[in-house]
């Protein structure tokens, strides 16, 4: 029987059983209901430790094939409401994690040995690797502090929901120490908290190819944490009546980079707020398609700061956008200082295009006392480039500035990613970018950086 108990399977039976019967009678809000209050132990995961879970079916010896899946969805389930799931494009991040031989490591699934991925996680060596098998499960897991992991999908896009670990903090929560990364799947439906939660003094996260939607907000990345990595990655559906909810929110990590990805479907917080000492956002899409009241990029800037070739649209035709803003952090309320000693932030190749009114829209907002600063080769259209960090508050047009940025009409973009089929020649630059964004959400190379903005085209 596969290491179940006859027990086992007719409850199982039973109660897909009842749930049959509550659809046949044409009523499957209550036949979804049912499953939710009614699936097996194994998809029940509980609250978790701060040092790893504390859940009875979270210790490999116990953990059983057959019944990973939660009784309320499948596989299917797994697509994102603006990208297709388990196929996104390759993307073109620094590493790829390499293939999981279930041989070897522990991996979830009908098909493997857990049902539970806590259970896995506890079973991995340091260092180990844990795969899960494409599925819907209603689980969360803790990474403890004394262990390095990749957790690898291994086929389709595994969706990990609707649980939240360690006194609900998150449905992923890390503690490492080291380097955790998660590669292929699908994490959401937190409720008003966070999706993920990289807590306080941790090593790297790495996210590659995730999803990450319907929460308060998308990840939390805590005080003193190394290193937070998002490539080829889509976040959206964020909202928390209370306060803001942030896609990401980087708060005084070390190092921040964040390539190649979607973020869409803000309420109410910034897309990315970067409260880190070096921060590199490239080659991103970013579309206010919802009109967030926050700035789409917030950086408090310390360290080395670069925003370069992103792809940035607001469909916010009746109020004022501001792309992105930068203050130093020393200056910003009774934070900490800078730990190192400069402030510096590059903001080149950039497009963005504020549909409707210009109002006082600008790409930059805010810019106080930063020891350099560089702005070029930005297209921008229906706002202007930068309020200057005067207290006159002076808003520049692109042209006006420094000569290095240009206006762009419009009608000339060929798509909502902001493709052009010609633009203003660029001037030299250092920055020049060798990557490009490729939707849905990846990067390919850009051929040339003889054009402004965000994309390249061939000559």
């Amino acid at each position: 029987m596969n290491g179940k108990s006859g027990g086992n399977l007719l409850g199982t039976a039973a109660v897909g059983l009842a749930a049959l019967l509550l659809s046949a009678c044409g009523d499957e809000e209550a036949a979804s209901d049912f499953l939710d209050q009614n699936e097996p132990a194994t998809e029940q995961q509980q609250d978790s430790g701060s040092q790893g879970s504390t859940s009875e079916d979270s210790t490999s010896g116990d953990s059983t094939s057959g019944d990973s899946t939660s009784g309320d969805s499948t596989s299917g389930d797994s697509t994102s409401g603006g990208s297709t799931s388990g196929d996104s494009a390759g993307g073109t991040s620094d590493e790829e994690t390499a293939a999981i031989d279930c041989g070897t490591s522990p991996c979830v699934g009908p098909d493997h040995p857990y049902s539970s991925v806590q259970a896995a996680v506890d079973a991995a060596p340091d260092g180990g690797s844990v795969g899960i098998q494409d599925g819907s499960y209603r689980q969360c897991f803790v990474i403890p502090e004394h262990k390095s992991l990749t957790i690898k999908a291994l086929d389709g896009r595994p969706h990990i929901k609707s649980r939240l670990c360690d006194g609900d903090k998150g449905v992923l929560v890390n503690y490492s120490k080291g380097e955790v990364v998660v590669d292929g799947l699908e994490l959401s439906d937190a409720g008003t908290d966070k999706v993920i939660w990289h807590h306080d003094n941790t090593g790297a996260l790495i996210l590659r190819n995730v999803e990450v939607h319907n929460a308060g907000m998308g990840i939390l990345a805590s005080t003193n944490s190394e290193r937070l990595e998002i490539h080829d990655s889509e976040f959206y559906d964020m909202d928390e009546p209370t306060q803001n909810g942030h896609l990401v929110y980087a708060g005084q990590v070390k190092d921040l980079v964040i390539k190649g990805s979607y973020f869409h479907s803000a309420r109410n917080g910034h897309m990315i707020k970067a409260k880190s000492v070096n921060v590199d956002i490239e080659n991103n899409y970013l579309l206010d398609n919802y009109g967030t009241t926050a700035n789409l990029i917030n950086i408090w800037g310390c360290g080395t700061n670069r925003v370069v070739g992103n792809a940035i649209v607001s469909e916010n035709r009746d109020g004022a956008v501001q792309a992105m803003d930068v203050t130093v952090r020393k200056r910003y309320g009774d934070v900490k200082p800078c730990p190192v000693n400069n402030a510096d932030i590059t903001i080149a190749y950039n497009s963005f295009l504020k549909k409707g009114e210009t109002l006082w829209s600008s790409l930059l907002l805010d810019v106080y006392d930063m020891d350099s600063m560089t702005i070029e080769n930005n297209l921008v259209t229906g706002a202007r480039l930068v309020k200057d960090g005067t207290t006159q508050g002076v808003y520049w047009y692109p042209g006006d500035w420094n000569g290095k940025n240009q206006s762009y009409a419009a009608d000339q973009y060929l798509d909502d990613q902001l493709h052009v089929e010609s633009a203003p020649s660029a001037v030299d630059s250092a920055h020049e970018p060798t990557e490009q964004y490729r939707h849905p959400m990846a990067t390919e190379p850009r051929d040339n950086a003889y054009n402004m903005g965000a994309y390249s085209i061939s000559q």
